[in-house]
């Protein structure tokens, strides 16, 4: 992609800056922090991000630098077994940690142990110890909390903000369509019938959530009353964890994204969100009203190549670019041009969802 405004220079620039961000967020302990909070340009307007999701940001940061050619998963994966809470134990990963290891957060969320099997396995180390012993532990943690129909306990989305009830049989379709393709994908590196089954298991529950009347898939089902609000997320379900067909209602969800989700400035999560990532006294949230995500568009910019939309695709992924400051930092939302907040910035997986989109559109500079 050659552009007027210099942008196949910006990408070289902005993969430099991908890699900064991603040394800086590392520490000395392994522990992958969400953003530099300690750096001297984090802004102090800016919620800290100074906590690991050890599941989620590991697993799309593992993919991301691995387009660089850059193996970074070992001490990551240590930190996973020798410091997460409880991890070693149960299988199950929580919201957000402190550096040190223990929880911060009390919710588990499936999602993040479906994504660190993505990314393990999709490219997998089969005499590595360390690795397989990772992907024995989340594995099993995801197979033995899943009834057939639903996970047994409580969790939370993504975006920490909605929750699955088994009390009440609603389901997550983000997160059932994370773990389905990471369990898929451990059982075949691993050949394990059981992994697969469960995998398979919860991908057609996956397909339960595709609404007749929408058109589409909802982005959490099974609930008294029908949540119908599109959430980009579900742009999950086209890449990376494609375990639903490439049906109607699948082109139909992506359409919905663009249609609703999709600004000047770049996809956002959902409608009438809030979080703007910005604080006021002791470190409380604002919520003034949230900008776009530029993770998303990356995000989006990868499905709509994958489906042969490469004009559209690179068009998006130039609104991506543009969300990065005079630094090369890509923030975790991109407001409106006038608008004084800046929010946390950088965002790593930012920097890696720009990673991945530029490797999918063969725009990263040749190692």
């Amino acid at each position: 992609m050659t552009n007027d405004d210099g942008s196949d220079d910006r990408v070289s620039a902005l993969v430099a800056s991908s890699l900064k961000v991603f040394d800086e967020c590392l520490l000395p302990n392994g522990c992958l922090v969400a953003a530099p909070s300690q750096m001297p340009y984090f802004p102090s307007s800016a919620k800290s991000y100074l906590y690991c999701w050890p599941g989620r940001d590991l697993g799309f940061s593992l993919a991301g630098m691995e387009t660089l050619g850059r193996e970074v998963r070992d001490p990551l994966l240590h930190w996973m077994l020798d410091r997460a809470e409880g991890f070693r134990e149960s299988g199950l990963i929580f919201e957000e940690y402190h550096p040190n290891g223990p929880r911060r957060g009390t919710e588990w969320q499936p999602d993040q142990a479906g994504t660190l099997l993505w990314a393990i396995c999709r490219a997998p180390r089969l005499k590595n110890a360390l690795e397989r012993e990772v992907v024995e532990i989340a594995a099993t943690g995801l197979q033995g909390h899943w009834t057939g129909s639903g996970f047994d306990r409580r969790h939370r989305d993504l975006w920490e903000r909605r929750f699955a009830s088994p009390r009440h049989g609603s389901n997550l379709t983000y997160t059932l369509a994370a773990c389905a393709k990471g369990l898929v994908l451990a059982a075949e590196v691993y050949g394990r019938d059981d992994w697969r089954a469960t995998g398979e298991s919860i991908a057609a529950c996956v397909s339960e959530s595709s609404d007749p009347e929408l058109g589409r898939y909802l982005r959490r089902f099974g609930m008294p009353e029908k949540d119908v609000n599109i959430d980009a997320s579900l742009l999950g379900l086209a890449w990376p964890f494609d375990v639903v067909p490439d049906d109607n209602a699948l082109i139909e969800t992506i359409a919905d994204v663009e249609r609703q989700l999709l600004d000047d400035n770049g996809v956002h999560r959902y409608l009438f969100d809030g979080y703007d990532g910005e604080v006021d006294e002791v470190g409380s949230e604002i919520r003034q009203g949230a900008g776009a995500w530029p993770l998303l568009t990356f995000w989006l910019a990868i499905v709509l190549n994958r489906r042969g939309r490469r004009e559209d695709a690179e068009r998006v992924f130039r609104i991506g670019v543009e969300s990065a400051d005079a630094n090369g930092h890509v923030p975790e939302q991109r407001f409106r041009s006038g608008d004084p907040r800046v929010g946390v910035s950088p965002l790593l997986w930012s920097h890696m969802k720009f990673l991945l989109a530029a490797d999918e559109l063969g725009l990263l500079p040749s190692q």
